[in-house]
Formats: C-alpha cells, sequence, structure tokens
C-alpha cells in the first residue's frame, strides 16, 4: 500500500500554508504571536480544501485566543523571569519551590551553596546568558587552591554538590516554570581535574576510608581530648556505622543489652530559622524526625560497646541526679546517650565543630561521614554480603553496590579464585 506524499498547496500571502495529507485529509498551519497553531480538516478535493481553510484558520485562531487570554499576567510574569539573575532566580526557587519540596537541614544546605559558590561566580549573570563554558569555568575556579577560607581545594563530592544545587535551580526554571529553552547544567557533562583543565574523577580530593586501626586511634583520641558528650557520638559512629544525625539521637532505650543491640529509629537535624543575617549568628532548630530513609533497623553490638556505654550511662546518670534543670527526658531511658551536661541534645552543627577541630589538630583526613563510610568498607573488607551490610547501615543493597562497587570487586576477585580451586580440587580428585 503507498501513501500520497503531503503537498503543499501555497496560499494568499499571510494567511499561512494547507497541506495535503492524503487520503481527503488537509492541515492549515499558521503563526500567532510566534507560536505555531495548526488544524486538520477533511474535504473532498483540493478545491473544497482552499475554500474552506479561511474558516478553519479563524475557528483555530479564535480558539487559540481564547485560551490564551485568561492568562496575559502569567506571560507578562514569564517575560519578567526571562530577565533575572542567577542570584535572583536563585532566591525565587528556594521561596517558591524548595521550602515546599525539600527538608529544612536540605534547604540550608542549598543557601550555604547559593551563598558560598554559585553566586560569587554566577549570581550577576543573567539566566538566559549563562552556557555550559560557564558551568564548566566556575567548576575550575572551584577546583582551584585557596577557594576554602583557610586554604585548600575543595572536594570533588562538595563541586559535585554545587554542581546538582545549580542544575535543580535550572531544573525548576526549564522544567517547572517553562521560562527557558534548555537547561545548561544538564549539557555540562565536562569536569575540570585538580590542575584546571580536562576532566576531574570523582575521586579527587575524596577522604579515604581509614582502617581499623586509623578509627581507633581517632575515638581514643576523642577521649582523651573531647567532652563525653562529643567521644560518645564519635564511638557510636565508629562502631555501628550510624549517620551523624543517628548517632546524636540515639536514646537509651534504643540499647537492649539483652538482646545485645541497638535501634535506629530517629536522627537529630539541625535548620537556620529565616535567612542568614551578615555579622549576626544565625538561629537554628533542633529537632528529631524519622531516619532517612524512614525505616527502623537494627544492629548487633558487641561486649566491648555494651562496656562503654555502661560507663557512660552511669556518668550521665550522676549527671542527672545533681542536676535541679535537667533538659533531657521525662525518665533516665529518654535520655540521648550523647546528651550534654544538662541533659540537652548535642547540637549537629557543634558536634561538627569539635570533630573537624580534632582531625585537624592531628593532621588526620577524616569527616563525621568518613566514619560510617569506614564502617562500611570494614564489613566489606570481612567478607560480608551487601544485604547483610545494607540491613545496618541503612543503605538499599544497590545503593550500596553503587557506592562501593570497587570494595567488592576485591570480593569477587576472591570468590572467583575459590571457585576455581574447588575446581581444581574435584579435578584432582581431593
Amino acid at each position: 500500500m503507498t501513501t500520497k506524499p503531503e503537498t503543499k498547496t501555497r496560499g494568499k500571502r499571510g494567511a499561512g500554508s494547507l497541506i495535503d495529507l492524503g487520503g481527503g485529509r488537509y492541515r492549515v498551519a499558521f503563526y500567532v504571536d510566534g507560536c505555531k497553531v495548526t488544524r486538520v480538516f477533511h474535504a473532498a478535493n483540493g478545491t473544497e480544501a482552499r475554500e474552506t481553510a479561511p474558516s478553519i484558520r479563524l475557528d483555530a485562531l479564535d480558539a487559540y485566543r481564547e485560551k490564551h487570554a485568561a492568562i496575559p499576567a502569567e506571560d507578562a510574569a514569564r517575560a519578567d523571569r526571562q530577565g533575572w539573575t542567577v542570584e535572583r532566580y536563585a532566591a525565587y526557587y528556594m521561596s517558591e519551590w524548595a521550602s515546599r519540596k525539600l527538608a529544612a537541614t536540605t534547604q540550608d544546605r542549598y543557601r550555604q551553596v547559593i551563598r558560598k559558590q554559585i553566586t560569587p561566580r554566577l549570581g550577576k549573570k543573567l539566566m538566559c546568558e549563562v552556557t555550559v563554558m560557564d558551568i564548566v569555568k566556575m567548576q575550575a575556579d572551584l577546583a582551584a587552591d585557596g577557594v576554602r577560607c583557610y586554604g585548600g581545594r575543595l572536594s570533588a563530592a562538595t563541586i559535585t554538590k554545587v554542581h546538582n544545587v545549580l542544575g535543580a535551580i535550572f531544573s525548576f526554571a526549564v522544567d517547572v516554570q517553562e521560562d527557558f529553552p534548555t537547561n545548561p547544567v544538564h549539557s555540562a557533562k565536562a569536569r575540570v581535574n585538580d590542575s584546571g583543565g580536562g576532566e576531574w574523577r570523582e575521586d579527587v580530593q575524596k577522604a579515604a576510608a581509614l582502617d581499623v586501626a586509623g578509627v581507633s586511634r581517632f575515638v581514643e583520641l576523642a577521649r582523651a581530648e573531647e567532652p563525653a558528650e562529643v567521644f560518645a557520638a564519635i564511638l557510636l559512629s565508629a562502631r555501628l556505622g550510624l549517620r551523624r544525625g543517628e548517632a546524636l539521637a540515639l536514646q537509651w532505650r534504643d540499647i537492649d543489652v539483652t538482646a545485645r543491640r541497638a535501634t535506629i529509629r530517629r536522627a537529630v537535624s539541625q535548620a537556620t530559622v529565616g535567612e542568614r543575617v551578615e555579622g549576626q549568628k544565625r538561629e537554628t532548630t533542633v529537632s528529631a524526625k524519622p531516619t532517612k530513609t524512614n525505616k527502623v533497623r537494627h544492629i548487633p553490638i558487641g561486649d566491648e560497646l555494651i562496656a562503654e556505654l555502661g560507663r557512660i550511662q552511669k556518668r550521665q546518670a550522676a549527671l542527672r541526679l545533681a542536676s535541679s534543670q535537667w533538659q533531657g527526658g521525662k525518665t533516665a531511658v529518654q535520655d540521648y546517650i550523647t546528651a550534654t551536661p544538662t541533659g540537652a541534645v548535642l547540637e549537629p552543627e557543634a558536634y561538627t565543630s569539635r570533630f573537624r577541630a580534632l582531625a585537624k589538630r592531628h593532621e588526620i583526613d577524616v569527616t563525621p561521614h568518613v566514619l560510617r563510610h569506614s564502617w562500611c568498607s570494614q564489613m566489606i573488607a570481612l567478607g560480608y554480603d551487601a544485604v547483610t551490610i545494607a540491613s545496618m547501615s541503612g543503605h538499599s543493597p544497590d545503593v550500596l553496590l553503587r557506592i562501593y562497587g570497587h570494595a567488592f570487586d576485591a570480593r569477587k576477585r576472591e570468590a572467583v579464585d575459590a571457585y576455581d580451586a574447588a575446581w581444581r580440587a574435584v579435578a584432582a580428585g581431593e
């Protein structure tokens, strides 16, 4: 069966076009306010189609104007936004989208990235003028020496976060608001390395996992130099692989000594109240919420950790008894394990500040998250499978495999070598 090719019939100048689609079907097309409008109709022949086309166009024009007459204000607002700078559009994104879609702590991180990294480099540029090369240059600037306030470079992970925040702003502008036709961030595939050109690897400047000896040394340094609550948080993170907020949210009722297990059911988060004011201390709120995955999980605990927790609990009980204004739970089992000497929750930012100061004093490349990363890596090195490790760490197995795929590769080689050895043994009649 053959199909008649489309043929175009020239109409009066300015009237648009009429196309014969074959089979008695015709299409009229014309432009209104720069937008193409089309309609398909049936006619017995070309003459009838040319006679009918004007009325089809008028009906289509009336329908178009009726549809768009109700939103002139929206069009005007869109035209206005198309002339905004990156700085102004980022503020619009935070107020109109992030405030409703993102958690308070995530909003706080986005504000910091926008204020510290994006605005100084792209803030004054118009959104419509941002190009892929602008984004690549920004990444090169972020990877250069001296970017951090105390010297050094930003890590690859931090640069990726900046890239993702800028991408979220442009995705909102392009996909949600439809203010711009393309998203330059999605096209910015090139990454810069530490020498300022080419591509940078995702592992550049990324802190490596510590081995058991390194983690143990850091824990002992915390025991000797840090307040008891900071030591307790570091101990829990190191021995159980907890996220920062999960370690700070652990209560005594979450520890079952008889079953020798810890139940992870919540996380402490800290968020900025309102906008940051230059020169003023930030007001923050601290709250306990469900874990990142909204799932409760159980982690077995060993005798050594149980003994350490017993000593921490004994000290805290003495503080509770001596205090007339204890700020902890109504009962002792509701107290946070990492509570301050007054029973109050240890704020995440205060904990991170003490943690970083300790690491810097002893020149150890470690962060709260690296402790968790080290725990996962050590479990993999010990030969445990992804499902077991994921059930304790709170990762899903597929995420664990993606993040720690390089570590599992070594285990794969060992597994194949062992399997080959078993085959050789059978062949040898052993």
